[in-house]
């Protein structure tokens, strides 16, 4: 976003009118795409609460019983255990990825910072970087198998 409203303001101080609007453009998407992605996040969070509570009735609920609790925890323990999720797994597998993304740019930015103060410290915040960058593409792979 940061991006696009420099140009913007570089674009109108040159006079440069269809690059202004380009940019104006471009920060109106990327305002759209923040709101979309809060939705599909909360859409998400919803998702994974109703299988939370499924769970949760299935463990108080047995498919023994007779009668309508019996055929009640037959249908949640069907569509918990036999109903796949792969965009809301992939999803929040994407969410995990980026929180730990998040942890190695915070531990690449301290290893610049340690590198002319103490080599030892600077290489172990750049293998723990190195190690949170394969583990945030294992979430993303798992979530894609």
């Amino acid at each position: 976003m940061t991006v696009a409203v420099n140009f913007l303001r570089d674009s109108e101080k040159a006079g440069e009118r269809s690059c202004a609007n380009f940019a104006y453009a471009v920060q109106v998407a990327v305002l759209e795409l923040r709101e979309v992605r809060a939705d599909v996040v909360a859409l998400a969070v919803e998702n994974a609460k109703l299988r939370h509570a499924m769970a949760v009735t299935l463990e108080h609920v047995s498919v023994m019983n007779t009668g309508q609790a019996g055929v009640a925890a037959m249908i949640i323990n069907d569509a918990l255990h036999h109903s796949e999720t792969p965009a809301t797994d992939s999803f929040l597998a994407e969410v995990r990825a980026q929180g730990v993304e998040m942890f190695a740019n915070h531990k690449r930015l301290r290893q610049q910072g340690l590198r002319s103060r103490n080599a030892r410290l600077s290489e172990e915040a750049a293998g723990m970087a190195a190690d949170a960058e394969d583990f945030a593409a294992q979430l993303r792979q798992g979530a894609s198998q």
